[in-house]
């Protein structure tokens, strides 16, 4: 396979759909998507993001519909994207997938339909997120293949842990990779050969961290995704 193909096409039909963040879908392609636990967040932090957000988007625009400058987009993704990633992993809430018991449900949801549904890539499972380089066959959306994950996920770790209640925050953050080096969802992700030391790593394992750009956009790039995907 080409490692092109897997890369965003501007050219192509996309599905666009939003709840309180947008998505944008197409067919076949490459993506990074982030979920995390419920109670991974505090409630005055959660709060505290959506005023500045509000008095951010009042301010500049929303970067979902207009285009921003190169500056007020950094500024953008330092006051919330990578803010949140800082609070995530600085392990908040029950951090339940540090649990073993756990991490193996995760992980066996995620190989589940691998090659069928979708072509699972690297992933990794902090204590209380996920991250999954995942391309869905044609015909299967990415709104499907996330609804199976934290649907059946949700029921099993609740009972191999003998708890109750939302594991999952409703919406997970969706990242795609484009060839003119632009991305729909809040960071790019950087691979590297070494996860955190509470983080449980999938093949190819990698760590992540936030910046402007998404990490791909040539070739070169789009060959070291697509070794991440084998």
């Amino acid at each position: 396979m080409d490692p092109l193909s897997l890369l965003f096409d501007d050219h192509a039909e996309v599905d666009i759909h939003k709840r309180n963040l947008p998505h944008w879908e197409q067919q076949g392609k490459l993506y990074f998507v982030t979920w995390r636990q419920a109670d991974s967040i505090a409630k005055e932090k959660r709060e505290q993001l959506h005023r500045e957000r509000d008095a951010f988007i009042a301010a500049y625009g929303d970067p979902a519909k207009v285009r921003l400058s190169p500056e007020v987009l950094r500024r953008y993704h330092q006051l919330f994207s990578e803010r949140v990633q800082r609070w995530l992993d600085a392990g908040y809430g029950s951090c339940v997938l540090r649990r073993p018991e756990a991490r193996e449900v995760m992980r066996t949801a995620l190989h589940h339909f691998d090659g069928q549904r979708y072509k699972l890539g690297s992933f990794a499972i902090a204590g209380n997120h996920v991250h999954v380089l995942v391309a869905p066959v044609p015909g299967i959306e990415l709104s499907s293949v996330m609804h199976s994950w934290k649907s059946y996920t949700a029921k099993a770790i609740n009972k191999a842990l003998g708890r109750s209640g939302t594991l999952w925050r409703d919406e997970a953050t969706t990242t795609w990779c484009g060839t003119r080096l632009r991305c729909t969802g809040s960071h790019r992700t950087s691979m590297h050969t070494r996860p955190r030391a509470d983080t449980w790593s999938g093949a190819g394992c990698f760590s992540i961290r936030s910046h402007r750009r998404p990490a791909c956009g040539n070739r070169s790039q789009a060959r070291c995704l697509w070794d991440l995907m084998r």
